[in-house]
């Protein structure tokens, strides 16, 4: 009998495993879903709408603006504009409109249609910047330039929910330790012929730039930007620790990624710690406490000033910066919104992360040290403004505690916050944004011959920057979400986020993923 038991336990254990293996790979070949299409297509007027001119920061009530094939086609007052008979009309008495919003930093994967652009559009973010790519032609886990094309072109036609992606990036060049084993060689820039090569193969991707990482050497900071201008292309991301401000803005350097920029470029110490066998090794409580005890005020206005005059953007993220502050807080762990992230991206990546930040040990009068670096970043943010750096708004989605879409919001507040007014703080996710991709003409403004980007408020933004997330419609190419839309959009993203096999594939992407488990490993 014991014999016929352990027997019937094996065959049972056997079949529960056969079972569960045949879940996993349904899980893993079954289509996964894509955002519902319940846009309104077709021709549409705002009638009696206030419009929200971003540039000069006021509001011109009583509007009319014509959509048609994807553009704005006219745009005034209500008495001047004769509606067609084909035209559907809409009443935007009461609301408010202003171009649709760009996050000019964040970081896309293969599964951003399930996971990240329904949120994107939800949340009136018709644009966004992203700062990630591939080292390879393709890769299970990082979206690469084609993807983002593939979406962008079928958003514009109406065939797909997505944000427009109007720049391309490489994948993060950070001196070689990020390239895995079996990759070119000419990825690890070990010699300006290197470098050549890595330019020319991101140029035939069709990218727009290559994004610098910290842990480059001024010598292949050098021959990267020295390669990138001769393909035709520019450098943008984070300035390499041992790589001065004045050198990267002399090397070219458009755009500069998070908010600790101006805490160690206004260090006193700044050279010595540049100089370092290994800064980042020396990035540890002492020195965060020395950043702030050892600012140099006088040189950190000047630096400023250069950046201005170079004309170089300024990107800070305080959306990144901020999360060391509020992992501490017991209410960041109850965000409503922490239910629309991934439940491996929460467990495998986020609370990890957020573990690390709240261990950090208290300053000597007890003040939490990330809150201290948080509210001076966020003082260097009002100066550089004044001093004329061109800020953009970006949140680096999805880094931990970082929301798709809804972030960009916070980050508005932070910026006014700041010392911005909110008319400042609209520019840099409008029109300030789409003249550094080069889309001054037809993105970041209300006129005719613009794309028909456009968010649809409730209640006045210049009155409260907190207004931006009151939407009341988003259309992105002409293409109107309305309210069922809009939360349709936001269920889809949170059953998504809990589904097992959405997490499955998810898992799976990671670790099929060479750069993936390069970064894990790290």
């Amino acid at each position: 009998m014991e014999f016929n038991g352990i027997t019937i336990f094996l065959k049972a254990l056997g079949t529960g495993l056969l079972i569960g293996a045949a879940a996993l790979v349904a899980a893993l070949l079954w289509p996964m879903a894509d955002p519902p299409w319940l846009a309104h297509s077709g021709p549409v007027a705002l009638v009696d709408v206030t419009i929200i001119d971003v540039e000069q920061g006021t509001a011109l009530a009583g509007q009319t603006v014509v959509l048609r094939d994807g553009h704005i086609e006219r745009v005034g007052p209500v008495s001047n504009v004769a509606l067609p008979a084909d035209i559907r009309s809409l009443n935007a008495r009461g609301k408010f409109l202003i171009p649709g919003l760009w996050d000019m930093h964040t970081h896309s994967i293969k599964r951003s249609p399930q996971f990240h652009h329904a949120l994107y559009i939800a949340n009136g973010v018709t644009s966004v910047r992203d700062m990630s790519g591939c080292l390879s032609k393709d890769d299970s886990y990082w979206a690469c330039p084609h993807d983002r094309r593939r979406w962008t072109n079928e958003a514009v036609r109406g065939k797909r929910v997505s944000p427009r992606y109007p720049l391309q990036s490489s994948y993060q060049t950070n001196g070689g330790n990020e390239v895995p084993e079996g990759l070119p060689v000419f990825f690890r820039l070990e010699s300006l012929a290197h470098a050549e090569e890595l330019a020319g193969f991101y140029r035939d991707q069709g990218v727009d730039f290559i994004k610098t990482y910290t842990e480059l050497t001024p010598q292949q900071f050098a021959w990267i930007a020295r390669s990138a201008r001769e393909k035709g292309l520019s450098i943008a991301g984070h300035r390499p620790v041992k790589v001065s401000l004045a050198a990267a803005l002399a090397m070219g350097q458009r755009s500069f990624e998070h908010g600790r920029l101006f805490l160690f470029e206004c260090f006193g110490g700044a050279q010595p710690f540049r100089t370092a066998p290994d800064p980042l090794a020396a990035y540890n409580a002492t020195l965060r406490m020395r950043l702030l005890a050892e600012r140099d005020d006088v040189a950190c206005a000047q630096h400023m000033d250069n950046m201005a005059e170079a004309g170089a953007w300024w990107v800070p993220t305080l959306t990144t910066l901020r999360m060391a502050v509020t992992a501490t807080q017991p209410a960041a762990h109850k965000d409503p919104r922490l239910a629309d992230v991934p439940w491996l991206r929460r467990k495998l990546l986020w609370e990890p992360d957020a573990r690390r930040a709240a261990a950090e040990p208290l300053a000597s009068d007890g003040r939490n040290i990330h809150a201290r670096l948080f509210a001076l970043a966020s003082r260097d943010v009002r100066q550089a403004n004044a001093a004329g750096v061109r800020i953009l708004a970006g949140t680096d989605t999805t880094d931990t505690l970082v929301f798709p879409g809804s972030s960009l919001h916070d980050e508005l507040q932070m910026l006014v916050d700041a010392g911005l007014t909110p008319a400042q703080a609209l520019r840099p996710a409008t029109i300030t944004a789409a003249e550094f991709a080069g889309a001054r003409a037809t993105h970041g403004t209300i006129a005719p011959g613009n794309v028909a980007d456009l968010v649809l408020l409730e209640a006045d933004p210049l009155a409260d920057i907190a207004h931006t997330r009151r939407i009341a419609g988003v259309f992105i190419a002409g293409h109107h979400h309305d309210a069922q839309s809009l939360q349709a959009l936001r269920k889809f993203a949170g059953a998504q986020a809990s589904s097992v096999s959405a997490n499955l594939r998810l898992l799976w992407d990671m670790l099929a993923s060479p750069l993936m488990r390069r970064q894990l490993a790290d």
